[in-house]
């Protein structure tokens, strides 16, 4: 899925972000059934695939070995929930210039992370 298609998975994982900023209930549910909550939105893993969603995590999306497990096939995502931005701090000027590619930072409260 991620290899094939991974404009779509951000898009997708964009607007499942934005729903766990408003609904802590699907937050949770995001957190800590991540496979299924993603396939019920078209982000199906391969088998062997461990998904992890880390709240508040400022890291980026990472593709890892999990060390537990025995198989080469196994392996770890994690996808970093970021913190809802504060919307007080943005001005129209950064954002079209973040979202253009020519900001020198990034406005606050958002992570480039995938």
């Amino acid at each position: 899925m991620i290899r094939d298609d991974w404009r779509n998975f951000i898009r997708t994982w964009s607007r499942l972000q934005a729903r766990a900023w408003l609904d802590e209930s699907f937050k949770q549910s995001l957190i800590s059934d991540p496979v299924t909550v993603l396939a019920e939105n078209g982000l199906r893993f391969p088998s062997g695939v461990e998904v992890r969603v880390q709240d508040n995590s400022d890291r980026a999306s990472i593709w890892e070995k999990n060390p537990e497990l025995s198989l080469d096939s196994d392996l770890v995502f994690e996808i970093p929930l970021h913190a809802k931005p504060d919307i007080e701090q943005l001005t129209d000027e950064l954002l079209m210039s973040w979202a253009d590619g020519s900001a020198e930072v990034t406005p606050p409260g958002f992570r480039a992370c995938f």
